[in-house]
C-alpha cells in the first residue's frame, strides 16, 4: 500500500434523496480507470434503485450527480 496521496476522487450525491458517494482512484490497490469504472457503475445502479420515490426496487431513474476531483483531497 502506498503512502502517497490519491491520483483523484470520484464524487456523487443523489439530487433526490441526498445519497452521497466518495471513491479515491487509487482504492483497493486498483488502477484508476478500474476506480473509475466501479464509481459509474455504483452511482448508475443508485440511479435507478433510488427510493426516495417511495417505492423500492428499481424505478424511475434519478439525478445523480458525479465528479472527478483531481486534487486527491477528502470531502
Amino acid at each position: 500500500m502506498s503512502n502517497q496521496q490519491p491520483v483523484g476522487v470520484i464524487r456523487a450525491e443523489c439530487k433526490s434523496c441526498g445519497w452521497t458517494l466518495e471513491r479515491s482512484l487509487d482504492a483497493a490497490d486498483l488502477e484508476p480507470e478500474q476506480n473509475q469504472g466501479i464509481a459509474t457503475r455504483v452511482v448508475y445502479s443508485h440511479s435507478y434503485k433510488c427510493q426516495s420515490d417511495g417505492e423500492d426496487g428499481w424505478g424511475e431513474q434519478t439525478d445523480v450527480d458525479m465528479q472527478l476531483d483531481m486534487t486527491g483531497e477528502p470531502s
